[in-house]
């Protein structure tokens, strides 16, 4: 006899038979091999799409006749399940196969030798109930399967659609990373990390609303499928910040730059369909792997230091990260450089006095940080800003800027009537402590109140009246510190911080002086400055004096406090 087959209704999709049923199977057929079986045949019914059995040589005329047959004993007055017709050219046995409930499941049909016997009969009856009821465990545990890879199916959908950033359907931030962990694993080759953030998308929202701020990330994930190669991964990784991880086979620097290119003008291009001015504006800054550095998180560092370079530059080119130039633009790769500078105390207080028009004297000095580099020199803030956007490391830095700049103002020969200018930022404001550890520094120095003053910029006065900063430089001033409102004119303050802020002094930023020789206008400016700040009675300091000429046309307009470098560079406290 033929072996066992299990065919899809297509008759093109073969099953695989459990073993055990198929042993089960042929013990069946054995006991009927005395009747002279030609052939079998299990329907699964009422579900004609499920695969059909066939044992030996069946045909379509016995898949007729046995529906026929079992059509034939589903009628009500028939109680018997199993049919069996005689003809001289054979003999038809079939049998409505049911489940304990009574509801069918299937028909099988046989095919036997013409005219056996009746106990051949009667056997023939209880080999194909035997058969019935094995191919009908079978048909069950193919449903088991079927429901198990339809669940299987979806766990894998969900899966996928979990990894899925549901904006633009690029991998989202943890899926990305970790596809980029497997492939950096297994492909050795160099590959590129290329980050993108697009410039002024706040605006965008603002100005054009967040459904139209969502089509166009929709619009710039599409420009970058079509910019990049086939295979590269792309990620979403949150907000306007996109990443790609892509393949440099020869390790070409000229690959990558060409790749920028292509995204460049690919958003730029996808951008100008949308209708809309000032789109299309991106930074890019790439890290490329190394053979000892395919760390994920590492170079995602990296190429965000590059990234910001990128924005700073602000031009059309993106920037690819090396360590000469771009350490100082990521916050985590300049940390353990900060912390040891800070350490060996190469982040020093600088000095850099302001002097009175008036007496010609130093009237106080105002503190700034100053990191010495043994290998660049000296670093202003703007060189290691990101550091101290960190809250940590400000903290630290305040902290021993502050207890320096005291303990070396303490070892002035003359310090009355000086004063001392600290800047201090929101952080440090919003520290609950900082006034008592101002308060032990000074009496640990031998200094008093008066003489310090508070240093902060317009941003830091942009909270609310009554405020935790508010309360806090409340309670400098009244234990006698004084409190000074930097870049006055360039940011958000205006006349209303003045009139409810407590403020002692104004700090004119150098940018209202530049042309005060030849503009009447910021002569004006000035000189009503002055009047406002002596009627509010408010200490004028102009910031930026770098020649005679500019102090000179000050001192005539009344001004008696002003610092630059014409007075004094900062330094060491001494050195001027």
């Amino acid at each position: 006899m033929a072996p066992i087959t299990a065919l899809d209704p297509d008759g093109m999709t073969r099953h695989s038979f459990p073993e055990e049923l198929e042993r089960l199977v042929s013990d069946a057929l054995d006991a009927m091999r005395s009747q002279d079986l030609h052939a079998a045949l299990f329907l699964p019914l009422p579900e004609p799409g499920k695969p059909r059995v066939m044992i030996g040589d069946t045909d379509t005329r016995l898949r007729r006749q046995t529906l026929q047959l079992v059509d034939f004993t589903a009628d009500p007055t028939c109680g018997d399940p199993l049919l069996i017709m005689h003809t001289p050219q054979e003999t038809l046995v079939a049998r409505r196969i049911e489940d304990s409930a009574g509801n069918l499941r299937g028909a099988l049909g046989l095919r036997l030798a013409p005219t056996p016997d009746p106990a051949a009969s009667v056997r023939a009856e209880r080999a194909a109930r035997l058969l019935g009821n094995t191919l009908m465990q079978w048909d069950d545990l193919l449903t088991l399967e079927e429901e198990l890879s339809g669940e299987v199916r979806q766990s894998h959908a969900l899966s996928r659609q979990a990894d899925r950033d549901a904006l633009t359907a690029l991998l989202n931030n943890r899926a990305f990373q970790r596809r980029c962990r497997h492939r950096l694993g297994t492909d050795i080759r160099h590959h590129a990390l290329l980050l993108l953030d697009l410039d002024n998308f706040k605006t965008v929202n603002d100005v054009y609303g967040h459904p139209f701020g969502d089509q166009y990330l929709q619009t710039v994930a599409r420009a970058l499928i079509r910019a990049l190669p086939s295979k590269s991964l792309l990620g979403r990784l949150g907000g306007d910040e996109f990443a790609a991880l892509i393949a440099l086979p020869d390790g070409d620097s000229a690959t990558v730059d060409r790749l920028m290119r292509d995204c460049f003008t690919g958003i730029e291009d996808g951008a100008a369909d949308l209708g809309k001015p000032d789109l299309g504006r991106v930074s890019i800054g790439c890290a490329i792997t190394t053979e000892k550095l395919r760390d994920v998180s590492r170079l995602l560092h990296r190429a965000d230091a590059a990234l910001y370079a990128s924005k700073r530059a602000d031009h059309r080119k993106g920037a690819v990260y090396t360590p000469e130039t771009h350490q100082n633009f990521s916050a985590r790769l300049m940390r353990p450089r900060f912390l040891q500078a800070l350490e060996e105390r190469r982040i020093q207080p600088f000095f850099q006095p302001i002097r009175s028009l008036l007496s010609g004297r130093i009237a106080g000095y105002e503190v700034l940080v100053r990191w010495i580099d043994p290998e660049k020199g000296v670093l202003e803030p703007e060189a290691f800003s990101l550091a101290l956007s960190t809250p940590e490391l400000a903290e630290k830095l305040s902290r021993r800027i502050i207890g320096e700049a005291l303990s070396h103002f303490a070892g002035l020969p003359q310090r009355d009537p000086l004063w001392l200018t600290l800047n201090v930022g929101a952080g440090d404001l919003l520290r609950s402590e900082l006034v008592e550890d101002l308060d032990r520094a000074l009496e640990r120095h031998g200094l008093d109140w008066e003489h310090i003053v508070i240093e902060v910029t317009e941003t830091t006065m942009l909270g609310e009246v009554q405020g935790p900063i508010f309360r806090t430089l409340a309670n400098l001033r009244h234990r006698g510190a004084r409190v000074a409102l930097d870049d006055f004119g360039t940011g958000y303050a205006g006349l209303a911080h003045l009139r409810s802020w407590p403020v002692d002094m104004l700090k004119l930023d150098r940018c209202f002086i530049q042309d005060i020789a030849s503009s009447p206008r910021d002569s004006a400016f000035v000189s009503a400055l002055l009047q406002l700040t002596t009627a509010f009675g408010i200490d004028l300091i102009v910031e930026g004096v770098e020649d005679e000429e500019t102090a000179s046309l000050l001192r005539k307009l009344g001004c008696d406090l002003v610092q630059g470098y014409h007075y004094g560079s900062p330094g060491p406290l001494g050195a001027d």
